[in-house]
């Protein structure tokens, strides 16, 4: 991949966290996230709040 290709793939980069989706569910700020263009995800929990063990892995 040619990094013209590779600044493409990733112009719009989301880095989300359950706690940081302001109490809206973390799968709907996902799918209006890919709605609204976003071309890579990275899920990043931590923090107060944030998911672990089961709930990280349904998530």
């Amino acid at each position: 991949m040619t990094r013209e290709e590779l600044r493409r793939a990733l112009r719009l980069y989301l880095v989300m966290g359950s706690p940081n989706c302001g109490g809206a569910d973390p799968y709907a700020v996902l799918e209006a996230a890919i709605a609204g263009g976003i071309t890579m995800f990275q899920l990043r929990e931590k923090g107060a709040g944030a998911l672990q063990g089961p709930a990280l892995l349904e998530l």
